[in-house]
Formats: structure tokens, sequence, C-alpha cells
């Protein structure tokens, strides 16, 4: 519903927040029933460690965790070269919150979505 809008925001670094908003988005839409226990963000040159798994596997996928490196750590706003795992709980409490997120940062755009990082 949203790719239009973000289309046209463009492929600059600052519409970084919004493409990643319309992944996340489309990933709740999608994939969030019957659900999967964690949800995994690479990049096409990021490889996954068999180490992840085994980490996942020791992990509640019921409490609301995303792993990651946070970019800057004041905002929360994680970097897509390490990747991130998000939990099925923490899935269905972002999933929900998009929409705000997207709607404020129509309002301030350029912003970082630092807004959204108590979701």
């Amino acid at each position: 519903p949203v790719y239009e809008e973000f289309r046209a925001v463009g492929q600059t670094y600052i519409a970084l927040a919004f493409r990643v908003l319309s992944i996340w988005h489309d990933v709740w839409c999608r994939y969030s029933d019957p659900g999967y226990d964690w949800y995994i963000r690479l990049d096409d040159d990021t490889f996954p460690l068999p180490t992840l798994r085994q980490f996942l596997d020791t992990q509640d996928p019921s409490q609301p965790v995303v792993y990651g490196s946070a970019l800057w750590e004041a905002d929360g706003f994680l970097s897509g070269g390490a990747g991130w795992a998000m939990s099925r709980a923490a899935l269905a409490l972002f999933g929900p919150a998009i929409a705000a997120c997207e709607a404020e940062m129509r309002v301030r755009p350029g912003c970082s979505g630092s807004f959204c990082e108590d979701v």
C-alpha cells in the first residue's frame, strides 16, 4: 500500500528508513501468520554463520527482541550490513505499529526513524 509513496522518495540514503519500514511491513503482512520463530534480514553480501542458528535456538522467540548492530547508538537504528534477527513476538508488536511510523516519517521526511525506537 505504501510502496508508491516510498518509490517516489528515491534511492537516497535518507530514504533508507522508509525502505526498511516498507520491507518489514511486507514481511508482517505476508509471513506473520502462521508465523516463524525468527525473521532474518540479510544483505546479498552477508553470510549467516551456523553459529547464528545455534544462538537463535537458545533464545525464546515469544519474547520481543531484535538482534543486530546499532548504526547509531542514540536512535537505535540497526545497520543493515550486519543483518537482523527479529523474534516472532517483536514482529507482532512492530508490524501493527509500522503505519504510525510511516505517517510520522511523511510529516518529518529525512528523519532516521528514531521515533519508532520504542516499538
